[in-house]
């Protein structure tokens, strides 16, 4: 009888860990397609990599997209003498 019931016992911890691996591996599955849905919606194609990019004038270096301060660059140094009085 001990040996029946050794049977059993494995039987039951061999379909635990079954049910165990199965579940660990859904739940991987399921946060591996979140995670690249995720990084492949992050991007924003204002930001994408076709943006022409400048240095930006007195900006020690700093680099800034170049439409925004063509389309209105009296705002630029408007805002960047404010910047430098504080």
């Amino acid at each position: 009888m001990n040996s029946s019931e050794r049977k059993d016992d494995k039987d039951e911890s061999s379909t635990f860990y079954d049910t165990a691996t199965k579940v660990i591996g859904v739940v991987g599955a399921i946060g591996a397609a979140v995670s690249l849905f995720s990084w492949l919606t992050s991007g924003s194609e204002e930001n994408g990599p076709n943006e022409k990019m400048m240095k930006a004038p007195g900006g020690n270096g700093s680099i800034i997209p170049r439409a925004p301060f063509e389309a209105n660059p009296r705002d630029y140094f408007k805002n960047q003498r404010q910047i430098n009085k504080k």
